[in-house]
């Protein structure tokens, strides 16, 4: 249960996530364009959206494995439906993609370049209907860059494709190929309580059937955070001291245990987080 001390961000992630699935249920055409950096509320804003629009300068993301905290606003019900075991790598790891990836992944829908934006407003005025939308942005698109991720997909999948965090760890400690060795660099640094919980809560939404069933779920996991320590302790070492030295408890992967991945999951009674 949340302390009164904690109201203020129970309401904020309930505020916040009823936005979220409110753009996921919206009947009107939503035009989201993820030009430049798109990292945690920002993809909540807009991974959700009826059109989701990146350019050669996006960068899409969730990083919240290395402050303590989740990849929330709904987004492991996205990334567990990215092909293959992706999804779970970049969550993860945090790792940035750019538009052709966001694409495979399913994270947007089409490519615009950034010479071509201000053509938007304009062609966005005719339209009434979300055929009307994705047949003027189909206009405006242009193939992107090749996409990274796809060629990356064997090692990918053979080091994230099931089992225990542990046994991911042992699989990229072995693989050779140096994007495996760069994701054990960074998952090293990252909160061992957050990427336990982060692997859990990305395989529940794999079972999901709505999206609504990862917001009540987020919601758990983030007060349970705030009840915490890594999440506190992450936001200290990023921003406030800026020393990058996270003193993570647990520090060790291994002494993460299942009770602990669990109080992140269970019920908060009243704060359950509901939608009309």
């Amino acid at each position: 249960m949340v302390s009164a001390a904690d109201a203020l961000p129970a309401r904020f992630w309930a505020i916040e996530y009823k936005l979220n699935v409110l753009i996921a249920r919206y009947v009107k055409p939503i035009v989201a364009v993820m030009d430049g950096l798109v990292m945690g509320g920002g993809v909540g804003l807009s991974a959700h959206a009826a059109h989701r629009v990146v350019t050669e300068r996006s960068a899409v993301a969730m990083p919240e494995v290395g402050i303590g905290f989740f990849p929330d606003v709904g987004a492991s019900f996205l990334l567990a439906r990215a092909p293959g075991f992706i999804g779970t790598y970049l969550a993860l790891t945090g790792q940035r993609v750019g538009a052709a990836d966001a694409l495979s992944c399913k994270l947007a829908d089409i490519h615009v370049p950034v010479d071509r934006l201000i053509e938007l407003p304009a062609m966005l005025a005719t339209c009434r209907s979300h055929g009307e939308v994705r047949a003027g942005l189909e206009r405006l698109s242009a193939t992107p860059a090749s996409a990274r991720l796809s060629e990356e997909r064997e090692w990918i999948d053979a080091c994230y494709g099931g089992g225990a965090l542990e046994e991911m760890i042992a699989r990229l400690r072995a693989c050779r190929a140096e994007g495996a060795q760069a994701a054990l660099d960074v998952m090293r640094k990252a909160s061992p309580t957050s990427l336990k919980v982060t692997l859990h809560n990305i395989r529940s939404a794999a079972t999901f059937d709505r999206v609504e069933q990862s917001f009540v779920q987020d919601y758990r996991i983030a007060l349970a955070c705030i009840a915490g320590h890594d999440f506190i302790e992450g936001i200290r070492a990023a921003i406030i001291d800026k020393d990058r030295n996270p003193r993570w408890r647990p520090d060790k992967i291994e002494a993460v245990t299942p009770e602990i991945v669990d109080r992140h999951f269970r019920s908060v009674g009243k704060l359950e987080l509901t939608f009309e």
